[in-house]
């Protein structure tokens, strides 16, 4: 009889530790759990161009379906160049490469690479000295924002860029100024600046997320540090939230990368958290998300989402498992192998 009771005991301590994983976002389950790795890991998703995707690995620039890459690093030379950043133009196939050179006091250039359809042109090299890149086409260097393709490519200038983040069609910046306080431009993908400024004492100076809701609300995302809280404030081109609107209820997600897990869909927004996927409502409120679509993404270190040409259709880079097609319509995913 003792023997039962035991047995019992012990399957209702394992049904209350499976609960608390999950409560937990799963935290021992994702250590327990695999993804599909590849030989290749998966930097970033860059876009679809004539039905085929490109992304960026830590080997070079590949598409689906083709063994070798497009543009890749020299790995017999100590002294060339690597590739840092990516960013393809989805109407022509045009790219804007980051090459960073492996002396850091070199900075870093920018070429672009005009494709006819069949080849990629000689490329031309971005006047000046540049550090980031972003899905956009914008880029920057420590004297401004600028925009590859304009009349006049300076969109605005700045003292320090402190994080890069983006959301589809809008670049996001935070710049601190001569003040020493914290201004947010976002930018949206004709050039257009909204600024939002801030002083730098208050708590948004610990922010690791954004995302456009519109042409002029912006969601500010927060790290609150006493409690692991994430915490989101609405913000305007010309003012931020004073309270939060909604806490998150996930544990804190890849540090700095929230943005680029982030999307947007029939006006509700979506964050991949460290194994949950977390949505704002329309409402306001919160919900979390393990089931359709986030089951095969539960344990993917996810590093972009972009949205494609197709209504509810998504495309993310993952960290060791390539690509996945996010379809919100049928609420399903599936990993793109070809």
């Amino acid at each position: 009889m003792k023997r039962y009771i035991l047995i019992i005991i012990t399957i209702i301590a394992a049904l209350l530790v499976s609960c608390n994983i999950d409560a937990t976002d799963g935290i021992y389950s994702e250590a327990a759990a695999s993804t599909e790795s590849t030989s290749v890991t998966t930097r970033s998703y860059l876009g679809q161009y004539d039905s085929a995707y490109y992304y960026l690995t830590d080997d070079g620039i590949f598409k689906i379906g083709q063994e070798n890459a497009l543009f890749a690093d020299d790995p017999e030379n100590t002294d060339a160049p690597i590739i840092r950043a990516a960013s393809m133009n989805q109407t022509d196939g045009s790219l804007l490469i980051l090459w960073q050179n492996k002396k850091p006091e070199d900075g870093a250039v920018i070429k672009y690479y005009a494709f006819d359809g069949t080849k990629y042109a000689d490329p031309v090299v971005v006047e000046g000295t540049f550090t980031n890149l972003l899905a956009n086409g914008l880029y920057y260097n420590s004297t401004g924002i600028f925009k590859y393709g304009c009349a006049d490519s300076l969109v605005a200038d700045i003292k320090a860029v402190m994080y890069t983040l983006i959301s589809g069609d809008y670049a996001f910046f935070c710049i601190k100024d001569n003040s020493d306080n914290y201004k947010y431009y976002v930018i949206d993908a004709s050039g257009a600046v909204k600024v939002n400024g801030i002083g730098s004492d208050t708590v948004y100076n610990t922010f690791i997320g954004f995302q456009a809701i519109c042409d002029s609300d912006f969601v500010l995302l927060n790290y609150k540090n006493s409690n692991s809280k994430l915490e989101a404030y609405k913000m305007s081109a010309t003012e931020i939230a004073a309270d939060p609107y909604v806490t998150l209820k996930s544990s804190v997600p890849y540090a700095f990368s929230t943005q680029a897990m982030s999307f947007i869909y029939n006006d509700e927004i979506y964050f991949k958290c460290t194994s949950y996927f977390e949505k704002i409502k329309t409402d306001n409120e919160t919900e979390q998300i393990n089931t359709g679509f986030a089951a095969n993404l539960r344990t993917a270190e996810i590093t972009n989402i972009l949205p494609t040409a197709d209504d509810g259709i998504f495309v993310a880079g993952t960290k060791s498992s390539m690509l996945y097609r996010i379809d919100l319509i049928n609420n399903s995913s599936s990993r793109i192998t070809e």
